[in-house]
């Protein structure tokens, strides 16, 4: 995105967000898993922004029907 969106430019990501305490599944070989592998924690959204030229803003709920929530993404003016 950073190719073709000028500094100060903006997007807007819409995502299911992970209730802070989810229960996890133990599967056979050890390894853990989330119920739901389409829902995001928000902490997960900025750390993927945080080495990035992106500064990240929690808009939160948008009337979404199935109750999405939205994220504003800012091209840093510097890079």
């Amino acid at each position: 995105m950073a190719k073709v969106v000028r500094p100060g430019g903006h997007f807007f990501v819409t995502f299911n967000e992970q209730p802070r305490q989810v229960p996890v599944d133990q599967v056979t070989d050890g390894m853990y898993t989330e119920r739901n592998v389409f829902w995001y924690y928000r902490r997960d959204m900025q750390w993927a922004a945080g080495e990035t030229p992106w500064t990240l803003r929690y808009l939160g709920g948008w009337g979404h029907p199935r109750g999405q929530r939205m994220l504003e993404f800012t091209r840093d003016q510097t890079s």
